[in-house]
């Protein structure tokens, strides 16, 4: 018997792109990152996801995958129950080391 397990597919969040832009000058509010997890907060919750897909792009830069950044999503990540795979885009360089 098949079960019924929902999974959403994300692309192209680039968490960490307004860290990497203010280390370069351009001012971007802090709040980017809490409406994009909150976003997909809310499209987990639309869907009843058990399962989410990142297609590419989960983090912007290196540069923009700061401490606090870390700390937050993995804050976010505690109340999360949904498995989450992450499908390595071409901005994903570091990936590895954020997922420590």
């Amino acid at each position: 018997m098949a079960s019924n397990h929902s999974t959403l597919l994300v692309a192209d969040t680039h968490f960490g792109k307004a860290e990497a832009y203010r280390k370069h000058g351009v001012a971007l509010p802090v709040s980017l990152l809490d409406d994009s997890l909150d976003r997909l907060s809310r499209a987990v919750r639309a869907t009843a996801a058990e399962r989410v897909i990142v297609l590419g792009d989960l983090l912007h830069a290196p540069v923009g995958t700061t401490s606090s950044l870390l700390e937050a999503v993995a804050e976010w990540r505690a109340g999360f129950p949904a498995q989450i795979d992450v499908v390595p885009g071409n901005h994903d360089r570091g990936l590895h080391r954020a997922a420590a």
